[in-house]
C-alpha cells in the first residue's frame, strides 16, 4: 500500500512491530520561542493603544505607529489576518501607564492577553532639505523632491498578563521621522511643511513595523516521538502528523477514543498532548497527559511532561 510505503520511508522505529505493541515515529518541528523582548505572544489576545495629546501632527504619526506595529505582529502571529484591535487613548494628565494597575485596567477594556501602549513623548520641528530636480518625474506637481525629517521619542510599554513576571516592561526610542515631499518647485516652504505633515502616516507606519522586530517570533527545531499501531487508520493519522496537518490528525486519532486498550488509548492521547503541545496549547496538552498517564504511563510521557511545563 502506498501510505505504509511512504510512512516507512520516514519513520524511525523504536522497537520491533508486534501487533499489539505500539510502535513510535519520531519527526522535527520548528518551534516558536520567546521574542527577544522575552514575551511570548503566541495563542494570545493581543492589543495596541495609542495615547491620542490631540495635536494633529503628533496623532498622525502616533496612531500610524500604532498601525504599522499591530500588521507586523498579525503577519507574524495570526498569518496576516486582521486580528489585533488598535486602540485610541486621550492621555490623561496624571495617568501613569508604567503602573501596572493602568495597564490591567486597559486589558479588562481591551478584552486582550496582552496590551501594547505607544506614547509620542515628544515630537520637534520639522526640517526639510534643499529641493532637488527629480530626474524622471510623474507630473508637473513631482518635478522636485525635498526630504524632510522630525526628530521624536516614542515610549512602548508592555503588559502580559499570563506572563510569570507580572509587570510592566518600558522600551524608549528616539529617531527621526523621514519622508519625501515632492513639488513642482514653485510651492512655499508653509506649503512644503503641510505636505510633509501629510506624509507623516509613512513614516509612522515605518516606525511601527521597526518597533516591532523585538516581539516578533524566534524558531527553535525540536523533536518529538508519536505512537502508532499496525493499522491503516493508525498509519493516516500519523501520514497526516508527518506532514503538519494536525486537524486531520486530531480527527483520526479522536474517531479511535472509543477503544477498550488502555494502552491505546493513552498513545492516542498521548500523540494529542504532543500535538496541542506544537500548537502552543499548553493547558489543553496537559489535560491530555494527564488522560494519558492515568490509563498507561508510556516512555515518553516524562519528556513531553517536561516540555509542557516550560512553556
Amino acid at each position: 500500500m502506498i501510505m505504509k510505503k511512504l510512512i516507512y520511508g520516514v519513520l524511525l522505529l523504536s522497537f520491533a512491530a508486534v501487533s499489539c505493541s505500539p510502535l513510535t515515529f519520531n519527526m522535527s518541528v520548528d518551534m516558536r520561542t520567546p521574542s527577544k523582548s522575552g514575551l511570548s505572544l503566541g495563542n494570545k489576545n493581543l492589543s495596541v493603544i495609542y495615547l491620542d495629546k490631540g495635536e494633529s501632527r503628533d496623532s498622525i504619526f502616533i496612531s500610524s505607529v500604532a498601525e504599522g506595529f499591530a500588521q507586523s505582529l498579525e503577519k507574524d502571529y495570526f498569518s496576516g489576518e486582521q486580528a489585533i484591535g488598535i486602540y485610541r487613548v486621550s492621555q490623561g494628565k496624571d495617568a501613569d501607564y508604567a503602573s501596572k494597575d493602568s495597564l490591567v485596567n486597559l486589558l479588562v477594556e481591551t478584552g486582550s492577553d496582552v496590551a501594547f501602549v505607544f506614547d509620542l513623548v515628544d515630537m520637534g520641528e520639522t526640517s526639510l532639505t534643499k529641493e532637488v530636480r527629480v530626474a524622471a518625474p510623474t507630473s508637473a506637481d513631482s518635478m522636485y523632491v525635498a526630504e524632510a525629517s522630525t526628530p521624536f521619542t516614542v515610549k512602548l510599554y508592555s503588559y502580559d498578563a499570563m506572563n510569570a513576571k507580572d509587570t510592566v516592561v518600558t522600551f524608549t526610542g528616539k529617531s527621526s521621522a523621514r519622508t519625501s515631499v515632492y513639488t513642482s518647485g514653485s510651492e512655499t516652504e508653509d506649503a512644503l511643511m503641510a505636505k510633509a505633515v501629510d506624509t507623516m502616516s509613512e513614516a509612522g507606519l515605518a516606525t511601527g513595523v521597526q518597533s516591532s522586530n523585538i516581539f516578533l517570533s524566534t524558531w527553535k527545531q525540536s523533536r518529538f516521538t508519536f505512537y502508532y499501531y499496525d493499522a491503516d487508520i493508525w498509519y493516516k493519522a500519523s501520514q497526516a502528523a508527518y506532514d503538519y496537518d494536525w486537524k486531520t490528525a486530531i480527527d483520526v486519532w479522536m474517531s479511535l477514543m472509543d477503544t477498550k486498550d488502555l494502552r491505546k488509548r493513552s498513545c492516542i492521547e498521548y500523540n494529542l498532548a504532543v500535538t496541542f503541545y506544537i500548537l502552543g496549547q499548553k493547558s489543553i496538552a496537559s489535560q491530555w497527559l494527564d488522560r494519558s498517564d492515568a490509563d498507561y504511563m508510556l516512555p515518553e510521557s516524562a519528556f513531553v511532561r517536561s516540555r509542557i511545563n516550560s512553556l
